[in-house]
């Protein structure tokens, strides 16, 4: 917060110094500062800032963002060289323009900056530093042109225009706010509540509360700093985005996948037709703002437009607020790193989960190098492994209870009724082995944490308004853009529950805090003797899109390749071996790698996705390496064919650490590889009521191994 407030303070400060040298400098004899002045300079040190970062290479990041290490000294270091130009620029603007004139500047410079800004961050949500340069040159270039030669025919704000310019831009504004401020990140949140552990009602009030903040801003800027030429334009621009969107929205976009990464490619024909009925609400929306003849009657239907669709979305915010039934507010158990690295001298059971890594990466990643699993070689190589589920929310559960999901269910009563019929845990538990299970808290039930070592109810909920701004705008306008803008808007359910910080929290879909803390902390043994072993199950982002890292350890928020994310998660297990060695107790451990599931998109359908190979859903087999105690190869991975599944998992945990196994079926090495075996996938999203169930028989690799059985859809 203080960046925000420094950065601030540095623009507008000396902004209201210049305002004053101003007033004296063109010998005002009304004698007081036109806060449109103090505006503008504060315009004109922020771009100078934004110079100085561009110039340290920070061009690409927003002003606040780029003062991620303020101190004391920062206020001097910029402060001081401002607070001269404060000084410097009233003068300059004595000397070149007349008292008039320099008024006339200062109107056009802050209404061109003000539309060409606003109307970049209504779009994009950020205005980078590099951009807002750009923008205040095309502004100065402008002023000055118009102001020394033309000086005549633009008009701005008046007292007796102020009426009109209010009703023209209010409810146009309204719309856009409304809709996308209020109404779609609230309908989204409400029909995922079962996902998410944000408090709704605190939700709703940060919304309103910067939707009254942005609101309150566009509507004065428009009113008293745009002329009336750029007034209009703003309304239109907005007025068509608004509408066009609404109508994308709510009856253009036809089923949208669920946001778990999994990147949503439209045809070319579906983009250009989309495309041209978005020219055509334009073109519509330029005929009814900017036509002469019907001037009262096009005004009413905007102003009407607005207004219902606003009553709309509220009457029907209002009714799903009304009837949805909140969860009931609990001692919240989260997610933490404690005890993540520190494993039992004697006894591990060691699973690692990459998220979505197929065998069909694995195998993209091995024709690329062959060697990429040499360091595997104790391993057992199952390649013809199968998931139960096709989703995380139902897969995790599943591996840690072992107990199926029944048709019916959504996936939070699938989650209570697997942990309340599963006795996996407690068996573990029985043979004085701790738990740490380190997974989304969403996958694992409240009372079921307090079982493990790494799960603590002594945190400080706290929601970042920053993070709601800019996530929930993002889902609205990925919702409202046409099929070829979407993908600027991509967002993953990972980011919404990122809205709400948890002190001492760890998320599972970064693995670079993992890597980073087993680089710095390393490994180390319990020796404390309260255990007779340790299991620990660490769930990793592995193959998941979208890529964040790459196999070099660095972070790529953007164009990211998601093979390198997956080479990268899997040297991540290496290294966590490395240190199983170098402590001793790699040798006496079960250590299984698998993914939570495969390609998931459409099973048997090929996908369009850009970021991998189009023939990767057309099966779903998760990696699945394995290594007994004292098991050991001179060359490998040993590659098994055996027709195994994570159906098998909560055996082979319990025959890990000595307990009786039979009752959860058969282990891995128990399924031989000529075993003639069907094997059972569920693909179901519980959010549409989409349902397919597939029987496997032989090879799941081979897409003619799959066969649909049954399929029922809402």
């Amino acid at each position: 917060m203080e960046r925000y407030i420094g950065v601030l303070a540095m623009c507008i400060l000396p902004g209201v110094l210049a305002a004053f040298i101003h007033m004296f400098a063109m010998d005002n004899t009304d004698k007081h500062v036109r806060t449109k002045n103090i505006y503008f300079y504060a315009m004109i040190f922020y771009g100078i800032m934004s110079i100085v970062k561009t110039v340290l290479g920070e061009g690409e990041k927003t002003l606040f963002s780029s003062f991620t290490d303020m101190e004391r000294s920062t206020y001097l270091h910029y402060g001081i060289p401002l607070f001269l130009l404060a000084f410097v620029i009233p003068v300059l603007l004595k000397i070149i323009f007349k008292k008039e004139k320099a008024h006339l500047l200062i109107d056009m410079f802050t209404s061109i900056v003000s539309f060409i800004a606003g109307i970049q961050f209504l779009i994009s949500g950020v205005i980078y530093s590099n951009f807002y340069i750009a923008a205040c040159c095309i502004a100065l270039l402008i002023s000055c042109v118009w102001t020394l030669w033309f000086a005549k025919g633009v008009q701005f704000y008046h007292k007796e225009k102020a009426k009109d310019r209010i009703v023209f831009i209010l409810p146009i504004m309204l719309l856009w706010t409304v809709t996308v401020m209020i109404f779609e990140p609230n309908q989204l949140l409400l029909n995922s509540l079962d996902e998410f552990t944000i408090p709704y009602f605190s939700f709703l009030g940060v919304m309103l509360l910067e939707a009254a903040a942005f609101f309150a801003v566009y509507v004065l800027i428009g009113v008293f700093i745009l002329s009336d030429r750029l007034l209009k334009a703003f309304g239109t621009v907005v007025f068509a985005l608004s509408v066009a969107g609404y109508i994308q929205g709510n009856f253009l976009n036809g089923e949208m996948l669920l946001m778990d990464g999994t990147v949503q490619v439209w045809s070319s024909a579906q983009k250009i037709g989309n495309g041209i009925l978005w020219l055509v609400l334009i073109a519509a929306v330029i005929f009814l703002i900017y036509n002469s003849r019907y001037r009262k009657i096009c005004k009413n239907i905007v102003q009407i437009v607005c207004i219902y669709i606003c009553l709309m979305q509220i009457l029907s915010l209002t009714y799903l607020i009304a009837v949805t039934d909140f969860p009931k507010e609990e001692n919240e158990y989260v997610l933490t790193t404690n005890s993540m690295l520190e494993i039992d001298g004697e006894n591990n059971v060691i699973v690692f989960v990459l998220d979505w890594f197929d065998r069909q990466i694995m195998d993209d990643i091995l024709s690329e190098l062959p060697d990429f699993t040499k360091n595997l070689k104790d391993f057992t190589d199952y390649t013809n492994t199968t998931s139960r589920y096709a989703f995380t929310s139902m897969s995790i559960p599943y591996l840690l209870t072992g107990v199926d999901w029944e048709y019916g269910m959504d996936s939070k009563e699938y989650h209570k009724y697997a942990y309340d019929n599963s006795t996996l845990l407690d068996d573990i538990l029985a043979k004085n082995y701790s738990l740490g299970v380190y997974t989304e808290s969403s996958c694992v039930e409240n009372d079921v944490k307090q079982k493990f070592l790494n799960y603590s109810n002594q945190t400080v909920k706290q929601l970042g308004y920053k993070k709601a701004f800019y996530t929930m705008n993002n889902a609205s306008k990925y919702k409202m853009a046409p099929f070829a803008a979407k993908q600027f808007y991509f967002y993953t359910t990972d980011d919404i529950a990122e809205i709400l910080v948890n002190s001492g929290e760890y998320v599972t879909s970064n693995d670079l805090i993992f890597h980073d803390m087993l680089s710095k902390d390393k490994l180390s043994v319990d020796n404390s003797g309260d255990y007779a072993g340790a299991f620990r199950f660490y769930h990793l982002k592995g193959a998941h899109t979208p890529p964040n890292m790459n196999d070099l350890f660095e972070e790529t928020k953007e164009g990211g390749v998601f093979l390198s994310q997956a080479r990268g998660a899997l040297k991540i297990t290496y290294e966590y071996i490395d240190e199983m060695k170098r402590l001793g107790v790699y040798d006496n451990a079960t250590i299984i790698i698998t993914a939570d599931h495969g390609q998931n998109l459409n099973v048997m359908k090929k996908a369009e996705e850009p970021k991998y190979d189009p023939s990767y859903d057309m099966t779903s087999t998760p990696i699945l390496f394995v290594k007994l105690p004292n098991e050991t190869h001179e060359e490998g991975p040993v590659v098994n064919t055996a027709p195994v599944s994570h159906t098998e998992f909560a055996a082979a945990i319990m025959d890990a650490v000595g307990g009786d196994y039979t009752k959860y079926g058969r282990t891995f090495e128990q399924i031989k590889e000529s075993e003639d075996r069907e094997r059972v996938f569920d693909f179901f999203v519980s959010s549409k009521g989409t349902y397919r169930q597939y029987i496997i028989n032989g090879d799941a690799n081979d897409a003619a191994s799959w066969n649909l059985v049954r399929e029922e859809n809402e």
